[in-house]
């Protein structure tokens, strides 16, 4: 079970709670970590790979029909070698700084983001996306609802708000301090019900914790 949103995977979600309408993002390292987190949780969603402790494997790399998944796999794959050792979740997460705008380019190509670009002084160029309105309010209902214990998390969810929390995404959204204490329950992997499975309660504690550890590390950019 992924979840009660079947149009919107959870990177999906995240890139685009991200977005000010203004076309502009929530600044910080976070953001590209928050993106890379919210990937590994998708494919944790899909049975693609599981964790343990801070270090992946690949459990089946057969297509998904996602370009950006396919090509994810493959990259642990690789990495894991003929040996088939487990990648370390954090090292990935610190030095795979292009995650976030890679994604975002999916969201335009998938009509998710309007991406305008101008020039500034008729030389330096400068872009902004614009998210869907209509796509982003449904995650942010979602979230928020979430956040004010107004619905029980699911496999999806749980992995939404503890990354929401973990990234500080939820703080740049104005959620109240008991919103976010709610949130941050559920990256300890505390309340998350009958709905979550097991593999997935792990998973969202462990993604959680390694965020955080990876956003303290100097170095980590957009």
């Amino acid at each position: 079970m992924t979840g009660t949103n079947p149009t919107l995977m959870l990177p999906d979600e995240l890139v685009l709670l991200l977005h000010k309408e203004d076309g502009a993002h929530y600044p910080g390292p976070s953001v590209t970590v928050a993106t890379g987190a919210a990937r590994v949780g998708e494919l944790v969603l899909r049975s693609r790979v599981a964790l343990e402790g801070r270090k992946l494997r690949v459990t089946d790399q057969s297509p998904t029909g996602l370009a950006w998944a396919d090509a994810l796999l493959a990259e642990f794959a690789k990495r894991s070698g003929d040996e088939g050792k487990p990648v370390d979740l954090s090292w990935w997460l610190s030095f795979e700084l292009g995650t976030f705008s890679d994604h975002r380019d999916v969201l335009v190509e998938n009509g998710l983001l309007r991406k305008e670009t101008k020039k500034f002084l008729g030389l330096l160029k400068n872009s902004h996306f614009y998210p869907d309105e209509v796509a982003r309010e449904a995650a942010l209902t979602e979230l928020t609802a979430l956040a004010r214990g107004q619905r029980e998390p699911d496999n999806r969810t749980a992995l939404l708000g503890s990354i929401a929390h973990a990234s500080g995404l939820d703080k740049s959204l104005g959620f109240t301090d008991a919103e976010r204490d709610r949130l941050d329950a559920l990256a300890k992997g505390e309340n998350l019900g009958g709905l979550v499975e097991s593999t997935v309660k792990e998973a969202v504690e462990l993604i959680a914790t390694t965020m955080v550890m990876v956003t303290t590390l100097p170095g980590t950019g957009e």
